[in-house]
């Protein structure tokens, strides 16, 4: 099997040529950040009698208020900067404001909401009060996976279109995928196709790379995690950036399929779905990319299924690296504020919080 494998990254949008982002030579060029040693807010659940389900997302509002987005009780729940609980939006089901399968969950101007529904493949617009504005559903008609990226400024609605038609290539499957914006009036924009992942024919691939994309309405950044590199994308200048930061390939050890035959264990998985060929060789170089309020772009670490990155990196607007960050041990960012970042953790016993912690900086650039 390949250790690496390459990917191409938005090759026919027509921007030319990228512009390599300046690698900071010097280790103590970048500053050392960390998270507080306890949360600002940590919330277990809507109140103590209604604890979150295991698949979360949640994302920072204005006046420090809190969304997330309970995949499993297919609910919106809007928090105030107290962690009091304000408002709850969304049941089960397929009507306006309910969803079947919510996965994702973007903040836009004015604290409204897009929320999207990968079983009805359709993006609902919430507003800051919790009311139903309107809904998008993708027009594929059921030919393929998916996934959605976001919502650009202009309204249009990005997503990854994986292909139906996949070849095997050395025993694994190849999907392929094309990132396309529908616009409000019905246009559609391509940014070009992309290998989305590879997989094997019957089983989970453990520590197998594949594709990310995210955008902040204004830019887009798309990176395969095979290498440490990611493609920043003005989508309004056609301008591109490559970010880039020290990686050396990690082999998967038996201490980490051990971890994960426990973790599929405790969730009576088969035998098979952690047989020794079901895991990849070499651990992906990262596991996410998201956007900061003040425009600066978070790369985290790789974590398998229900763990946690132990790293991110910081890179300016610019795409120069600015800081590496240490991440506390369970827990996995999923929005980044000025000077904060939420996101989901664990405790011991496999529950999810919400929290929020304060970034606090161990050195500046200059190593002081």
């Amino acid at each position: 099997m390949r250790l690496l494998i390459s990917v191409l990254l938005i090759t026919s949008c027509g921007v030319g040529s990228d512009r390599e982002a300046s690698p900071r030579a010097d280790a103590r060029a970048v500053a050392r950040w960390h998270l507080a040693s306890s949360p600002q807010i940590d919330l277990p659940g809507q109140d103590s009698l209604r604890p979150f389900s295991e698949d979360l997302q949640a994302t920072l509002l204005t006046n420090h208020r809190i969304a997330v987005l309970d995949y499993g009780a297919s609910e919106l729940s809007i928090f105030s900067s107290d962690g009091m609980l304000d408002t709850v939006v969304g049941r089960h089901g397929g009507g306006p404001g309910e969803f079947r399968a919510a996965q994702a969950i973007q903040r836009l101007s004015g604290d409204t909401l897009a929320v999207w529904d990968a079983a009805a493949r359709r993006v609902s617009w919430i507003g800051p009060n919790g009311s139903f504005l309107r809904s998008w559903a993708h027009p594929g008609g059921g030919k393929g996976p998916v996934r959605f990226v976001g919502v650009l400024a202009d309204g249009a609605v990005l997503v990854r279109e994986l292909q139906v038609g996949s070849r095997v290539v050395a025993g694994e499957v190849e999907v392929m995928s094309e990132l396309v914006a529908y616009v409000p009036s019905g246009e559609k924009r391509s940014y070009g196709q992309n290998r989305e992942e590879t997989r094997l024919p019957d089983r989970y691939r453990w520590f197998g790379w594949r594709l990310y994309a995210a955008t902040d309405q204004e830019r887009l950044a798309v990176g395969s995690s095979d290498s440490a590199k990611v493609r920043l994308l003005g989508l309004a200048t056609g301008k591109s950036v490559v970010l880039r930061w020290p990686w050396s390939p990690t082999l998967v050890t038996d201490s980490l399929r051990s971890l994960v035959r426990e973790l599929a264990g405790e969730r009576n998985a088969a035998p098979a779905v952690t047989a020794d060929v079901a895991f990849a060789e070499v651990v992906p170089a990262f596991g996410g990319i998201l956007f900061g309020r003040t425009g600066n772009v978070w790369v985290t670490d790789f974590a398998e299924a229900y763990q946690a990155p132990n790293v991110a990196w910081v890179f300016d607007s610019s795409g120069a690296q600015m800081a590496t960050v240490e991440l506390p041990r369970g827990f996995k960012p999923t929005a980044i504020g000025d000077k904060s970042v939420l996101g989901v953790w664990r405790d011991s016993d496999g529950a999810a919080h919400i929290r929020l912690y304060r970034i606090e900086q161990v050195s500046d650039a200059s190593g002081a």
